[in-house]
């Protein structure tokens, strides 16, 4: 799917708009889950894109119901054999927590918290994460900064683990499992 293409796509989901930049922050994020393979590359483009916010419907935290929403920009993915498509990156796939799972003698699905979380690793990472907790002259988000800090860079899956996670729908867990990839990003040094 070429940039066009993908735009249009999201343009059609009553669940995509427009939004003013990042408006979260770093902490835990949603994945780029099938969408990445060892060996891509991620080329972040020299200015800032349109950001684009997708709500994933309301789930309850600490009692209250609020949306469950990512924030997104549309960058270009070479793979190895050269070829180019367009994907929906959130940023919030730096930092995310993976907690695994697996079943117990019963059947249910637990979450293993003595082995976890894990996180993504690799010099991207590191660069992205390195605002955390900053917030700039004009109130940016540190989503927002470490996102800014990787425009105009190229950046190489150089690792790729699956994981057993607990599924998740309409904002709650559900008794099933899934497979989630955990990936090591690392800078491309310039030619």
């Amino acid at each position: 799917m070429n940039r066009e293409e993908r735009i249009a796509a999201n343009a059609k989901n009553d669940m995509i708009r427009p939004a003013e930049g990042f408006t979260k922050s770093q902490p835990v994020g949603l994945d780029t889950d099938a969408i990445l393979e060892l060996g891509d590359v991620l080329v972040f483009p020299k200015e800032m894109p349109e950001v684009y916010h997708q709500s994933f419907g309301n789930r309850v935290v600490n009692g209250e119901t609020v949306e469950n929403y990512g924030e997104f920009v549309v960058i270009e993915v070479i793979n190895k054999d050269g070829e180019s498509r367009f994907i929906n990156f959130f940023p919030s796939s730096l930092t995310k927590n993976i907690w695994p799972a697996a079943k117990n003698a019963e059947g249910k699905v637990e979450t293993d918290t003595s082995h976890g979380p894990f996180n993504p690793k690799g010099s991207a990472v590191k660069l992205y994460q390195s605002v955390k907790g900053k917030v700039g002259e004009n109130g940016e988000t540190d989503m927002q900064l470490g996102f800014e800090l990787l425009l105009g860079k190229k950046v190489e899956i150089t690792d790729k683990v699956e994981i057993d996670v607990q599924r998740w729908r309409n904002g709650q867990t559900v008794d099933d499992i899934r497979k989630t990839s955990l990936y090591t990003y690392d800078l491309q040094e310039a030619a």
